[in-house]
C-alpha cells in the first residue's frame, strides 16, 4: 500500500493529502469552443465575356402612348428615348418578354429608341 503524502504550508495555512494510485472516473466533456474566424478571400474568378458595343436605333415615326418593339439580346437591353426634336425623354420602360421592350407615354409621342 502507498502512503500518503502530506505537505503543509505555514503561510497561508494550506494542507494538502494525496494517496498516490488512485485515479477516479473521467469528468463530463466540456462545451465546444467558439468558432473560428473566417478563411481568406478566394482567388478571382476568370474574366467574363467580352462586352460588345451593340446599339440599335429604332424610329418610330407615328405618334403613340406605346412604343414596343422586339430584340434579339440575351438580356434586357438599356433604353434611351429621343423625341421628335433630339431631346432625351423618359417614358415607362417594361420587359414583357425575354426579347420584347414596351415604352409606355402619357400621351402621343414620336421618336427613337435605342436599345444598348
Amino acid at each position: 500500500m502507498n502512503a500518503p503524502i502530506v505537505h503543509v504550508q505555514t503561510r497561508p495555512t494550506i494542507v494538502q493529502v494525496g494517496v498516490r494510485g488512485f485515479q477516479g472516473p473521467a469528468g463530463p466533456a466540456g462545451t465546444p469552443g467558439t468558432p473560428g474566424s473566417p478563411g481568406a478571400p478566394g482567388s478571382p474568378g476568370p474574366p467574363g465575356p467580352e462586352g460588345g458595343a451593340y446599339q440599335q436605333d429604332i424610329t418610330i415615326a407615328t405618334a403613340s402612348t406605346v412604343w414596343q418593339v422586339t430584340h434579339t439580346l440575351a438580356r434586357d437591353p438599356r433604353v434611351t428615348c429621343f423625341d421628335s426634336v433630339g431631346d432625351v425623354v423618359q417614358g415607362d420602360v417594361t420587359y414583357p418578354t425575354a426579347t420584347t421592350v414596351r415604352v409606355t407615354w402619357w400621351f402621343p409621342i414620336s421618336g427613337v429608341l435605342r436599345l444598348n
